[in-house]
């Protein structure tokens, strides 16, 4: 599994590659409100880590708008 970041016309997003093949794309950031990508880079390797983390784990890729909040200080 890798995590790769890239950016946007208007700002950052992540992908989740398995096997060399895109998983989850990911250009906007999840669970707020409005469509928008991520601001920077940092911010989307942070969620993108997590969003990894939890799928090494065999866990549930979902993140809430707690964790996104905390993340990102959003």
């Amino acid at each position: 599994m890798e995590l790769q970041t890239f950016q946007l016309k208007d700002g950052w997003g992540y992908q989740i590659l398995i096997d060399k093949k895109v998983f989850i794309y990911q250009p906007t950031i999840p669970a707020i409100d409005s469509v928008k990508p991520f601001p920077d880079e940092v911010s989307a390797g942070k969620v993108g880590m997590l969003v990894l983390k939890r799928l090494q784990s065999k866990q549930s890729p979902g993140v809430t708008p707690d964790e996104i909040s905390h993340l990102l200080a959003y």
